[in-house]
């Protein structure tokens, strides 16, 4: 029997049909994997940890502590072929092994920002030579290069995540974290910052944006981690009174920003300073940074 039109426009339907159903099947099994929808977690995942929901102190104690925060960019093995400014802000793995070397070597151990909290807030002890090793932009290299060679040297980090950069697929985005990936470095037992959901800063033209840069990307954390988030990494480092203002509305109790030396304060806990390391950033150079 020839086929008619009619047929044919009804085969057609029937097949498109069929084949958006099996992507839209395939969708919701990956998403079921994730524990979420593709953009957006329908409600909050089980924690991979306990984390209490902390509150800042009124009024503040005028507590100082002496704590490092290295505030690293991208870790990765670096092949020549990315963009001159992307390879600016990227440490090359060999240079971030010999620069956990040397740290180990100088009894540095590195802390969580529970432990500086603690400090600053209720006299918590440290190590004699903590040290916070934070990392910006949410870049893969922070789990496939920096955190095996940080395991290795008995120490934890803190990962800044850009919300709007954070895919929930491997492959939506090859060179950031995704969900699953995020979820596994906090089991390791490092934490979770949020760096907004953009790059941009909130400073300056960035500052109308805050508040709602600042819920939204922490809002998106908590329902993928599963408890709350009140760590903060500043977008490009930059921060000012009224930054910080918008962080502490939110319910952040830390912020990370990049300034100068390694005095903390309890009383400007949404400044704590924090020093930028890049590709120009050696060894010779944390020995001058640190005092070592």
């Amino acid at each position: 029997m020839r086929a008619t039109p009619a047929m044919l426009v009804l085969t057609l339907l029937t097949a498109v049909v069929i084949g958006g159903s099996w992507w839209l099947g395939r969708d919701r099994v990956d998403a079921a994997r994730a524990g979420a929808e593709p953009d957006q977690p329908a409600q909050a995942l089980a924690p991979t940890r306990e984390v209490a929901e902390l509150a800042l102190p009124d009024p503040l104690p005028q507590t100082t502590v002496d704590v490092p925060i290295l505030l690293y960019q991208r870790v990765a093995v670096v092949t020549g072929e990315e963009d001159p400014a992307l390879i600016a802000r990227t440490v090359e793995a060999q240079e971030f092994q010999l620069q956990l070397e040397w740290l180990r070597d100088e009894g540095y151990e590195a802390i969580s920002l529970l432990e500086l909290y603690k400090a600053l807030m209720e006299g918590g002890t440290l190590p004699d030579k903590p040290v916070v090793m934070a990392f910006m932009g949410g870049y893969r290299g922070t789990a496939s290069v920096a955190a095996p060679r940080m395991a290795d040297a008995e120490m934890i980090g803190v990962v800044c995540a850009v919300t709007g950069k954070l895919p929930r697929r491997r492959a939506a985005s090859p060179d950031r974290l995704t969900w699953g990936m995020l979820r596994e470095l906090e089991a390791r037992g490092w934490d979770i910052a949020s760096e907004t959901t953009a790059e941009e800063p909130i400073t300056g033209k960035g500052a109308a944006e805050a508040p709602e840069r600042l819920r939204a990307s922490q809002g998106k954390l908590e329902q993928i981690l599963g408890h709350p988030v009140q760590w903060l990494c500043y977008p490009r480092g930059e921060a000012d009174a009224a930054a910080a203002g918008a962080a502490r509305d939110a319910g952040y109790v830390l912020g990370i920003a990049a300034g100068a030396g390694t005095t903390q304060s309890a009383a400007a806990p949404l400044q704590l300073n924090a020093i930028p390391v890049d590709n120009r950033t050696g060894v010779r150079d944390l020995t001058g940074l640190l005092g070592g």
